[in-house]
């Protein structure tokens, strides 16, 4: 009687020991799955979970994604001209409509918050300068909104991520002189504060894992002589952003190869995955004119991206800084797709 009881608690015993063993397994497969792939799939904080390998990567090696002329999203139909480029051109245009300069000057259609969570880590600004306000206002054909509400949200964000690195490039800087290039410095240094990475000639030493020992999390790039007079801006010869200036997929193919090929392997460098449409593209066409950059070039884009970042791969000799237009369509699959080529550098660097 004793074994025959013993036998039957044996039986009812066994599918809870094996559920349990189930449960077990299936932990255990999930965090290894996490360890292995987790890192590349959270954009928010795809830097603070890179595998220690890849944290001691030099950034400069790293793929990393941008978004090209990211504040466009602050231009509305109704804005003023901006005092860029081809004022006079403008303002013919606008005294019949302003639509189509407000058509193909917007770049990006998400915030730069929504951008930050969606793994954009370089951020092009162009900045036009009022010099009887001393405001500072971010352009591209139109003037977009003042800058100062938008850096404080960038370093807001990294207050909540703070094993997350930024590169910002103040890429174009209109109607500046010594004084309002001082006042927009004392600006970035007030908002962002230590968060500043001091420039460098050695960038070998610049990977997240020192950075994050430093509490750096900021990277200004300068493009203006002024910066030879500041330790926390960057020179743009340490971020060269060669520009294709074409309208035809085959030619920025051919662009991008030749860039990566080329670059000098001590600095960063920037891919930009950008169709121009020059004055030549709208000359026979008036459609393409009333046409918009994301109707006629944002998919061309999407295919040159596509096709180049398949077979490219960031370390020495690769691409390093990727950015294009429109970074939000396909649910950002051109910032997972740059994220995800880092998981071949795990397997190319020491343990």
């Amino acid at each position: 009687m004793h074994k025959y009881f013993l036998f039957l608690l044996f039986i009812f015993q066994l599918p809870i020991c094996f559920s349990d063993f189930i449960v077990a397994d299936a932990k255990l497969k999930d965090e290894n799955e996490i360890k292995t792939n987790y890192w590349y799939e959270n954009l928010e904080y795809w830097m603070t979970r890179l595998p220690p390998k890849l944290k001691r990567v030099p950034i400069i090696y790293l793929a990393i994604p941008g978004s090209h002329n990211s504040m466009t999203y602050t231009i509305q139909k109704n804005s003023t001209i901006a005092r860029d480029k081809f004022v006079g051109i403008k303002r013919i245009i606008s005294f019949f409509s302003k639509n189509p300069i407000f058509n193909w000057s917007v770049n990006q259609n998400s915030n730069v918050t929504d951008q930050l969570n969606h793994g954009i880590r370089y951020l092009d600004l162009r900045v036009y300068a009022n010099r009887s306000s001393n405001e500072f206002y971010f352009v591209h054909g139109l003037n977009g909104e003042e800058i100062t509400e938008h850096l404080q949200s960038i370093s807001d964000w990294l207050d909540n991520h703070q094993k997350e690195i930024i590169i910002l490039d103040f890429q174009h800087l209109y109607n500046f002189n010594s004084t309002v290039h001082d006042i927009l410095i004392r600006k970035i240094n007030d908002i962002f504060k230590d968060k500043l990475v001091p420039k460098t000639s050695k960038m070998k030493k610049l990977t997240v894992s020192f950075l994050n020992s430093q509490n750096q999390q900021v990277i200004v790039i300068y493009r203006d002589p002024k910066v030879d007079d500041h330790v926390n801006l960057w020179p743009g010869n340490l971020w060269p952003n060669p520009w294709g200036n074409t309208a035809e997929a085959s030619e920025l193919l051919k662009f991008l190869d030749n860039g990566v090929t080329t670059r000098d392997d001590t600095v960063g460098f920037v891919s930009q995955i950008i169709l121009t449409a020059g004055p030549m593209y709208f000359v026979h066409s008036r459609e393409k004119f009333l046409s918009n950059l994301h109707t006629s070039l944002g998919g061309e884009m999407e295919k040159v991206s596509d096709k180049w970042l398949k077979k490219n791969y960031p370390g020495f000799g690769g691409m390093n800084i990727v950015i294009t237009d429109f970074v939000s369509d396909r649910d950002y699959k051109f910032c997972k797709d740059v994220i995800r080529k880092n998981e071949k550098m795990i397997r190319l660097t020491k343990p």
